[in-house]
């Protein structure tokens, strides 16, 4: 360890942009788009959604959605 790094504390993983892969980026970039294109979906289908039920189903998809795809952008900051 570097005097600049701090040390890790234990049961966490340090990620640095260093350690993905040019493959894993791409399927970074693929899951999220995946992840973004689904949340608009969802929103669009809970917006004409009549049934309460149904909205909320919708809905719930389109926040799990956004959810996982904040998830992910974690791994490129």
């Amino acid at each position: 360890m570097g005097l600049t790094e701090k040390p890790v504390p234990p049961g966490r993983e340090v990620w640095k942009m260093s350690n993905i892969s040019e493959l894993d980026l791409q399927n970074l970039r693929h899951l999220i788009g995946g992840f973004d294109t689904t949340h608009c979906k969802m929103q669009a289908y809970a917006k004409e959604a009549e049934d309460p039920q149904v909205r909320q189903f919708f809905e719930k998809g389109a926040r799990s959605a956004m959810d996982n795809k904040e998830q992910l952008m974690k791994f490129l900051n």
